[in-house]
């Protein structure tokens, strides 16, 4: 656990300070980045590893890589961009070790330009990704983690409106998983980004979740248009993942606190970090969206990874300019309370870390 902890604790550290305009933040920015690129790429035995390893193994052929999809087995169907990378690094070198080596540098790289041209603290961000989900992801799903980070890169484009670039980052994304897909939204967001419309929205999403959500109706509409038992949206219906995401699980109603503040303080986030414009509506609708699908809970979790995670990482940190002088020490040792409270929770369950240079050893 010492490896989780020293990086949490120097982040912390160094997103003290980065509140100083002397602090050199992109270069700390870009040490921590590359210290947790090493714990990803050589990490051993966590979360979906072999399975990745079985994924890994059973890619060999060219010829069976679809436009959107490779099919592994009858069960298992890969996205084509994830498989079309190890097709490419069994060209080179074929070794899994390697692979991951390559996909973690690939996914590091996304996040921290992504971070360093959104966030107005990066460090601070930084900090966010290690206590939530992210970085776990990162450690275990890794396709969630890669598809989620280009989702960000996408913002960049959506803000410039500039929807060419935008499609394509969306269909990169989606190469890597497919959930990414509903990131279509994001370009469409200045259109909904009233605060009424959003509350309202969130309003009668609370309702449908409290009557149970619509997730259900996914699977089976999926069956009506011919997708086959292989098809995720078919197959996790009668698993362990539905019914995961009540609403009253303690998360959900966090969800609607951030919501809410993140709704109230709209206009002056907005105009104190323009990218708010669009990430603000972002959480607030994913959430919006992870309510109508609080039944489905495989569903329910992908929006969160895909939208309220990424926004939140960002949004977070912009509530600082809002305050001026030591007045922005208030919202960042709550935002650092958040942390380290969210951070504590996620390593509970967590086995300590595993290298896989303890096994060349």
């Amino acid at each position: 656990m010492a490896v989780y902890f020293g990086l949490f604790f120097a982040t912390l550290f160094n997103s003290f300070f980065s509140l100083t305009r002397s602090f050199p933040v992109k270069p700390i920015a870009a040490l921590i980045f590359l210290l947790i690129f090493f714990i990803v790429a050589f990490r051993y035995a966590s979360v979906d590893y072999f399975g990745y390893l079985g994924i890994y193994e059973g890619v060999t052929d060219f010829s069976r890589l679809g436009w959107f999809i490779y099919s592994v087995n009858e069960m298992t169907p890969v996205e084509s961009g994830f498989a079309l990378l190890i097709l490419l690094e069994k060209i080179f070198v074929g070794h899994f070790f390697f692979f991951l080596f390559v996909f973690a540098a690939l996914s590091m790289a996304v996040k921290y330009y992504a971070l360093s041209k959104l966030s107005p603290y990066v460090l601070l961000s930084v900090l966010i990704y290690l206590s939530d989900e992210y970085f776990w992801k990162d450690l275990g799903q890794i396709r969630n983690a890669m598809a989620s980070g280009i989702l960000l890169v996408s913002i960049l484009f959506a803000h410039k409106r500039e929807p060419v670039k935008f499609f394509i980052t969306l269909f990169i994304a989606s190469l890597f998983h497919s959930a990414a897909i509903v990131g279509i939204v994001i370009y469409f967001l200045r259109h909904l980004a009233k605060p009424a419309l959003m509350a309202i929205a969130l309003i009668l999403s609370i309702g449908v979740a409290i009557a149970g959500g619509v997730g259900l109706l996914i699977p089976e509409v999926a069956s009506v248009l011919g997708f086959d038992s292989a098809s995720r949206l078919v197959k996790y219906a009668n698993s362990k993942y539905v019914g995961e995401g009540s609403f009253l699980r303690g998360t959900n109603l966090l969800h609607v606190a951030i919501s809410l503040l993140f709704i109230y303080f709209y206009k002056p986030l907005v105009r104190k970090w323009s990218y708010n414009q669009l990430l603000v509506p972002m959480y607030v609708y994913g959430t919006v969206l992870m309510f109508l699908f609080v039944d489905y809970g495989i569903i329910w979790g992908r929006i969160r990874e895909m939208l309220c995670i990424p926004a939140f990482v960002v949004v977070a940190p912009s509530f600082i300019l809002l305050f001026k002088g030591n007045q922005r020490l208030i919202p960042y040792f709550i935002i650092v309370a958040y942390c380290v409270m969210f951070f504590y929770l996620k390593i509970q369950d967590r086995a300590p870390y595993q290298s896989v240079l303890g096994l060349i050893g």
